[in-house]
């Protein structure tokens, strides 16, 4: 913008005319002389009236516009065209009347719109205007002086201001007023030149003409549209109506258009990418398209703004979100090739991050401009070359598989439009050079990709060609589909599955049923040869035959399928068959085939069962095909029960679709059905199934409404009343028989008089339902809209229903049945978790009752049961926010447990005091101080227990800082007790029994599990942290216990109470885990945000049993010599966490770099010098180990296993665990799999070296050539022998194994390597006479065929046998 000039006060009012040599006197004669002129014109060929109606507002137009004389000098003045447009005096156009402003201009405007408005008046009237509008614009009296303050601001460094800051004064006001009337005058007169066409000239293309004033003001006004950017809001005002005014020009095709979209088309780039844009900006936009044509997009410097606006709308959520949006930018893709390339670019940048919605409208875009350009043109072939053939080739050659969809979306639009007969052209001339070259190449990524496009592109054909060229396209694509299927890459036969269903599912209409049935139906010759028939079948399409091969089916069902080595190709299988079953003509064919995919129902893998779960939802929507006629019912509630031991415990993903899969058949709906028929049911199925039923209801709730789940919930309640009712009044009545009357018949909706409490199994599946009913649909009770539905399940249970059930099931539960007792424990532990979703003062009687039972514990005999029976009671007062009150309770039991001498008893009677608590939310309720004993059994059962009591008062211990701490504070003392054990110094250890000692390990590992617990839920973004509480334990571990395996045996003394039993060295009190694959979510995850490792899935099924010792089973032992307290405490706090810290890692915890170095030292005690402790810790390093090897690829745990095992440690317990773990490394599956077993190997080999390097073992030599592995391995060890028995029967294994020795033997001969030496040629001698058939097999005999014998010595025995070895090898 210009620098202001000074202006006079009237500045605003009085302007000369620059340029103007007639003096105003004239003009103003002349205008006079004109309007009288045009008065007689009109008065000839007019009614009087219309015409003093139309006069009255022209005389006052011209006089306003020519001014007046002061009679000293002439003078210009804007202010009485804005005194007669916006401030209207009285009588100005009708006598003795005021006219409302709006009115006036109306009458003002319509003058001009006028027929009788001739060409005359317009050359009066707009030059009379255009002095005054050049002078406004030459000397910017239109900008308000703040907007220069603004800039001079923004000049100096200082913010700019914003334009609703900016200050109008009164010069710039009448200013823009003045231009605002003048774009006014000019759209009423272009609206009289549009009334005076006819309707052929409106259809025709040519230019029409306005006066040459009307034009100077117009292109005047044109020109400051970006200048009134800057005047604040009266300037956008007034732009708006400029902007009208050009737009109407442009549309209407006035004489040089061209001239009013210069600023036009920029000012509303930017307006519509404007953050408060509207769709209207767009659709102007899209009316004034064809003014882009006009700009010269070679001109770089020039258009550089221009083209950076339209850059900016492919990135614009209003343009891509609005079809009028689409279309605009599908036509700049055709205006010009810089601007196509250069669009296509932007839009490849946004690809990678943009949505679904975004990519789809993309492909529109490219559609749109492909299709609107013309046929040869310029345009479309810039289209296809600069934007689509790039497109193409990426989706083809693209790594990244989500890159890869990305690009696929926006190319669908363009293979679903494949029908018309252009695109189906274009898409074979252009994906035809590089789809077929795609489909071999070396790269698998690029193989899957063609075979996606090849899918949706079949048949790629040229429409004109002709039927050869037809048939041979579709036998290309046939043959290409043969070879993904048959891939060795197991990713690019799942694709081939993929890309050959969809196929055949859409041309199914094409194949004869008979030929069909023989392709499916397999045969075998005498060779046990796969007879496949050759079938061509042929189908019209575009009066085209498309000969199509369905031989592809065979290869889905019969080998994808079971295919072993891959989980995605079977479940790839299974899809594509549910694919097929899309075509209605499938049905028939298929049923026969289906059932033999039944078993895969079992598979190990939870997506290939999940996608046959799928197939039979699938299957049981198609009437004549039954989904039990190919998985039975039984085992498909034998998989629903198999699931709830899975890693997501019962909420998987394959349990849900089971639960849809059979929600009608045991939980029917309908007008028809009662609730007395569901509840029949239900009973039916708790009682037949109770671990498929349990699954079952835990997942309902994703396939039912809550109140439907509501109502089922408070219906198993009655019937659990009404049978605990029952049984109560039988005995009191004291008969055999049970007599019920008319209302408890009612009640119990007898199922066939087999509704019992006696049946306490039944009792415990019917809680256990309502609360996981309840669960499952809290958080939807918290909703409004679910106010009546959560007040419905409150009235059903308050009251005393709860708590005259747990009584009862209290009492039964002392009785000496140990399943009676165990049914009777889970009942009641699912009554209390339901009475703590209810106030407690809704539950009557409750706490009193809970008070009582924690009353007697002190009094209990079994410190243990006792725990576990409080359990439940203690999570019930933390549901009920009594978690702080129960914390310190508990932590005050232990800490005084803890707080005795030395020379007394650890676990003796605590001071006698009063320790009762009393609530301060429950009233009635009083917490007792517990033993120390049963205090750390409750909190080892909490931190570790599976059920949902254990749960949810774990979440709320972690939860509340003041009960966390007060806990950790208790813990801690176990710690100090525990160094004392280990001080073989401290001689008062012998008079500690077993239960002191069992007491003192279960407080440190509770310990532990509370530090990654609570590491777990302060995790953020779903990591699961390795807090320094954790890093804590690792030190402590280090420094304190590890010493204890070094130190000499103690002093004997006698022991006070007899010999200590070992037993408290069972692994089964430390976890429960009974594998070291399966994911101890059952002990641990409950509490933590995610579980990063879900068990069993995307892995393939593995060969061997891979569980170690059984989690009920007992380990104990006698020890031979002395029972030192030191080393068996040390020997149990080790184990113990190790099978922690293996625990974390399988749920997904970080630290497992610290957890690795720090548990490689650990290892130094399986160097202790007696064997039997040293065989109590290899199942917990092993484990450890493994999860390792899973979670980090760190292999140091095992190869210090692998160092340090004593063969006199190593039992046949101990080897059948290390070899379960070295064969899952090897059989394990995914993308590092080959990794994996490469480091595997090299660990192993590693660990031969470090032993042979022993002095004594320098000697070694071959007297025999090897016949077993543990001949091979007679110099390394027993551990190193179990390790390489798992190597030789891995077929990769053994081939990494042969090629890391032959490297070894090519290396120039040194004498201190001979013993190696010797082992890597009795190695690879029993590798070669072992090899397994196939390619591997002949892969070693490869590598060996190559080795230089002369390398191996410089004579003797090791050259010897090497050439013994070359004589074999070519065999």
């Amino acid at each position: 913008m210009a620098g202001k000039s000074e202006m006079p006060a009237e500045a605003g009012n009085k302007r000369k005319a620059p340029g103007d040599s007639s003096t105003l006197s004239e003009r103003v004669e002349s205008v006079e002389d004109s309007v009288e002129t045009e008065a007689d014109e009109d008065s000839s060929s007019h009614p009087a009236d219309d015409e003093n109606e139309l006069i009255a507002p022209r005389k006052a137009l011209f006089s306003a516009v020519e001014g007046g004389s002061d009679g000293k000098e002439e003078i210009l003045s804007c202010r009485p065209v804005v005194k007669l447009f916006f401030y209207p005096e009285n009588g100005t156009l009708v006598e003795k009347e005021t006219l409302a402003t709006s009115e006036q201009r109306a009458m003002l405007l319509n003058s001009i719109r006028s027929r009788k408005f001739q060409k005359s008046h317009a050359h009066r009237l707009f030059a009379g205007i255009l002095p005054i509008l050049k002078d406004i614009i030459t000397n910017e009296y239109y900008v308000p002086a703040s907007a220069y303050e603004s800039e001079e601001e923004s000049a100096d460094g200082k913010d700019e201001h914003n334009k609703d800051e900016i200050v109008p004064d009164e010069a710039s006001t009448e200013a823009m007023l003045f231009m605002r009337a003048s774009a006014l005058m000019v759209e009423a007169h272009l609206d009289c030149l549009m009334e005076r066409r006819s309707a052929s000239a409106n259809a025709s293309e040519k230019l029409f003409k306005v006066t040459d004033e009307a034009f100077s003001v117009a292109e005047l006004l044109h020109d400051v549209l970006f200048s009134l950017q800057s005047c604040g809001p009266e300037g956008m005002q007034l732009q708006s109506y400029i902007s009208s005014l050009c737009e109407k020009w442009w549309l209407n095709r006035f004489i040089d258009r061209d001239y009013m979209v210069v600023q036009l088309i920029p000012l509303l780039m930017v307006k519509s990418l404007d953050d408060s844009a509207q769709k209207q900006t767009v659709k102007r936009l899209l009316t004034l398209k064809e003014a882009f044509n006009l700009f010269d997009f070679e001109e770089e410097e020039t258009i550089a703004y221009l083209r950076s606006l339209i850059l900016r709308t492919v990135s614009s959520p209003l343009y891509l979100g609005c079809n009028e949006g689409v279309r605009l930018i599908a036509y700049l893709f055709q205006v010009h090739d810089s601007l196509t390339r250069d669009l296509h670019s932007a839009i490849k940048v946004q690809i990678p991050d943009a949505k679904k919605k975004v990519l789809e409208a993309y492909g529109d875009i490219y559609l749109r401009s492909w299709t609107a350009s013309p046929d040869g043109s310029a345009a479309r072939m810039a289209v296809e070359e600069l934007a689509l053939q790039d497109l193409m080739f990426a989706a083809l050659h693209i790594g990244a598989p989500k890159m890869s969809r990305s690009i696929r979306t926006v190319l669908s639009p363009l293979h679903e439009a494949k029908k018309t007969p252009s695109v189906d052209k274009m898409l074979h001339r252009m994906y035809g050079p590089i789809l077929w070259r795609s489909l071999s190449a070396a790269n698998p990524l690029v193989r899957i990709n063609a075979s996606i496009i090849l899918s949706e592109t079949f048949p790629l054909r040229d429409p004109d060609a002709g039927h050869i060229q037809t048939e041979a396209c579709v036998e290309k694509s046939i043959g290409a589909l043969k070879s993904l299927l048959t891939d060795s890459d197991p990713r690019v036969r799942v694709a081939g599955s993929d890309a050959s269903a969809r196929i055949i599912a859409t041309f199914w209409d094409a194949l004869p049923t008979k030929d069909i049935r023989s392709i499916l139906n397999r045969k075998y010759n005498q060779n046990g040869l796969l007879i496949v028939p050759q079938i061509s079948i042929c189908s019209v399409l575009n009066q085209n035959f498309l000969v199509l091969s369905n031989r592809k089916i065979l290869d889905i069902i019969s080998k994808h399928a079971s295919d072993l080595s891959s989980s995605a190709v079977r479940a790839a299988a299974i899809t594509a068959v549910t694919c097929l079953l899309d075509a209605p003509q499938s049905h028939a064919v298929l049923r026969a085939l289906l059932p033999s995919l039944g078993n895969l129902i079992h598979d190990n893998v939870e997506r290939v069962r999940l996608a046959v779960v799928r197939m039979l939802i699938k299957i049981k929507s198609i009437r004549g095909v039954k989904y039990y006629h190919i998985v039975p019912v039984d085992h498909l509630l034998a998989r629903l029960a198999a699931e709830e031991f899975g890693s997501t415990l019962s909420k998987g993903s394959v349990a849900s679709a089971l639960t849809e899969l059979l929600l009608n058949s045991y939980f029917p709906r309908g007008d028809h059905v009662s609730s007395t028929d569901q509840v029949k049911r239900t009973l039916s199925f708790l009682t037949t199934h109770p671990q498929a039923a349990s699954v079952f209801y835990s997942n309902i709730s994703m396939h039912l409404g809550v109140n439907s789940v509501s109502k089922l919930a408070a219906m198993l309640m009655r019937c659990l009343t009404a049978a605990v009712d029952d049984e109560k009044s039988c005995q009191k009545e004291k008969k055999s028989k049970r007599k019920r009357s008319t209302e408890n018949q009612q009640k119990t909706l007898d199922l066939e008089g087999k509704l019992s409490a006696s049946n306490t199994q039944l009792m415990a599946a019917i809680a256990e339902t309502i609360c996981s009913l309840w669960e499952s649909i809290a958080t939807s009770l918290t909703e409004a809209k679910y106010q009546e539905c959560s007040d419905f399940l409150s009235n059903a249970f308050s009251g005393t229903v709860l708590t005259d059930a747990l009584e009862h099931f209290e009492e039964k539960a002392s009785l000496d049945d140990w399943n009676v007792t165990s049914d009777c424990r889970r009942t009641c532990a699912a009554l209390l978790q339901c009475a703590g979703r209810l106030p407690p003062q809704s539950v009557r009687g409750m706490s009193q009752f809970i008070s009582s039972k924690l009353n007697d514990i002190p009094n209990s005999d079994d410190g243990r049961a006792a725990g576990v029976k409080a359990t439940s009671h203690i999570a019930l007062l933390c549901l009920w926010g009594m978690t702080e009150d129960v914390a310190i309770s508990l932590s005050d039991s232990i800490s005084s447990a803890f707080e005795a001498d030395s020379h007394h008893e650890i676990g003796g009677e605590e001071k006698s005091k009063d320790g009762r608590r009393s609530s301060r939310l429950v009233k009635s309720l009083s917490l007792p101080q517990v033993p120390g004993k049963v205090a750390i059994q409750i909190i080892a059962n909490i931190l570790s227990g599976p059920d949902p009591s254990c749960i949810s008062a774990r979440k709320a211990l972690l939860t509340s800082p003041t009960a966390y701490g007060s806990i950790e504070k208790a813990l801690v003392r176990a710690t100090f007790q525990a160094e004392k054990m280990l001080d073989i110094n401290q001689r008062y250890q012998v008079s500690m029994d077993e239960a002191d000692v069992s007491m003192v390990l279960s407080a440190c590992e509770s310990y532990g599990r509370l530090a990654l617990h609570k590491g777990a839920t302060t995790g953020g973004n779903g990591q699961l942290q390795f807090n320094p509480q954790a890093r804590t334990l690792l030190a402590w571990i280090t420094e304190k216990v590890l010493p204890s395996f070094a130190a000499p045996p103690p002093i004997p003394h006698t022991p006070a109470v007899g010999p200590l039993d070992t037993s408290i060295l069972n692994l089964s009190r430390i976890s429960s885990a009974g594998s070291v694959n399966a994911s101890p979510m059952t002990q641990f995850s409950s509490s933590l945000a995610h579980s990063h490792n879900k068990a069993n899935q995307n892995k393939t099924p593995e060969h061997v049993d891979t569980s170690f010792n059984s989690a009920d089973g007992d380990i104990s032992f006698e020890l031979e010599g002395d029972n030192s307290t030191s080393r068996i405490t040390a020997v149990s706090l080790v184990s113990s966490a190790t099978v922690v810290f293996a625990e974390w890692l399988a749920v997904g915890g970080e630290g497992a770099a610290e957890i690795g170095a720090t548990a490689g030292l650990w290892c130094q005690a399986l160097q202790c010098e007696d064997s039997i402790f040293a065989k109590k810790l290899y199942p917990a390093f092993c484990r450890l180990a493994l999860q390792l090897v899973y979670n980090a690829n760190d292999f140091s745990v095992l190869k210090q296993l692998l160092t340090f095992a004593n063969d006199n440690s190593v039992g046949s317990q101990e080897e059948l665990v290390m070899r379960k773990t070295f064969d899952s490394i090897l059989s394990s599956r995914g993308n590092n799999h080959k990794e994996r077993v490469e480091r595997m190997v090299d660990t192993v080999l590693v660990a031969v070296e470090q032993t042979l390097e022993i002095p004594n073992k320098k000697d070694c030599e071959i007297n025999e050539l090897p016949l077993s592995v543990d001949d091979v391995c007679s110099d390394c060890g027993k551990t190193i022998s179990i390790a390489l028995s798992a190597i030789v029967s891995s077929p990769l294994a053994m081939t990494v194994l042969a090629r890391d020795l032959v490297k070894f033997l090519d290396k120039p001969y040194e004498s201190k390597d001979k013993p190696h030496r010797f082992f890597v040629v009795k190695c690879l001698w029993y590798l070669i006479t072992h090899a397994p058939k196939g390619a591997k097999g002949s892969e070693i005999h490869q590598l060996v065929r190559h080795l230089d014998i002369n390398s191996c010595d410089s004579g003797g025995k090791l050259m010897e046998f090497a050439g013994d070895m070359s004589v074999h090898k070519v065999s």
